[in-house]
């Protein structure tokens, strides 16, 4: 994987600080270290967003997740739900229209 920026997040002081890559064609990857979780953020149509703890993966579809990247990336208690209603091109608002879980065994 080639990136064009990688840095550390420190929004949140109480954990350890982990690493970021983020790909000229728009795809961020985080992976923090204490406690271990990592978020990928696919910039394709429809959008993806995948969230990995432990043996738990869960990947939500949809349009404009790029700031729920950032949520989960500074705190990965942050609750994803599905959108209600039909998706507006003119909101500016996260739309999320399938989440799915997979575990690893």
């Amino acid at each position: 994987m080639h990136t064009t920026q990688a840095g550390r997040h420190t929004g949140n002081v109480s954990r350890s600080p982990g690493r970021e890559a983020i790909r000229r064609n728009g795809e961020r990857h985080y992976v923090n270290h204490r406690p271990h979780f990592s978020v990928h953020y696919y910039p394709k149509d429809p959008e993806e967003l995948w969230f990995h703890e432990w043996e738990h993966d869960i990947i939500a579809y949809g349009y404009r997740l790029g700031t729920l990247y950032d949520e989960l990336k500074a705190n990965s208690r942050y609750i994803l739900e599905e959108s209600t209603g039909p998706y507006d091109p003119n909101d500016d608002r996260p739309y999320i229209h399938k989440i799915e879980h997979r575990m690893r065994l």
